[in-house]
């Protein structure tokens, strides 16, 4: 009797690159408009410019091209600001699909962790929604479908 027959082999249980991905796989997309307002659009395009500029001074600290302390610390206030604001990106969106995470501080820690395995936050924290939020901040909403 081979280990396949027996239950014991590969078949009887997925391997552990198949555990792994069913373990951190994203959940799907969310449903409906993301950015409601200029203000949301411009939120989210300006947490990933500061993030931009957070990744690029990072690279010339690491680089030792700058070397100022002060430019390290503003460095660290630039990726609190990007973090804070796409926090908030996705919080008000929560708000507005109500969903609910619990009291706000619960809400604010959860949506903090838990990142992009979040169905907005996926579309939030990964880069992948310039376009739309540009179009939101340049002509406005698009009224929404019902």
């Amino acid at each position: 009797m081979s280990n396949d027959e027996s239950g014991h082999g590969l078949a009887a249980r997925p391997g552990l690159v198949r555990r792994g991905y069913e373990v951190v796989k994203f959940p799907p997309p969310a449903e409906g408009r993301l950015f409601s307002s200029r203000a949301s659009g411009a939120s989210y395009l300006g947490a990933w410019g500061l993030t931009a500029t957070h990744l690029t001074i990072w690279i010339l600290i690491a680089v030792s091209i700058v070397t100022s302390k002060a430019i390290t610390i503003g460095n660290s206030v630039l990726s609190f600001v990007a973090t804070c604001l796409l926090i908030w990106v996705v919080i008000s969106i929560h708000h507005r699909f109500q969903i609910e995470r619990g009291g706000k501080a619960r809400h604010f820690v959860s949506v903090w962790w838990r990142g992009p395995w979040d169905p907005v936050g996926r579309q939030i924290w990964l880069p992948v929604r310039f376009g739309s939020a540009w179009r939101v901040v340049r002509h406005g909403p698009e009224p929404e479908s019902r």
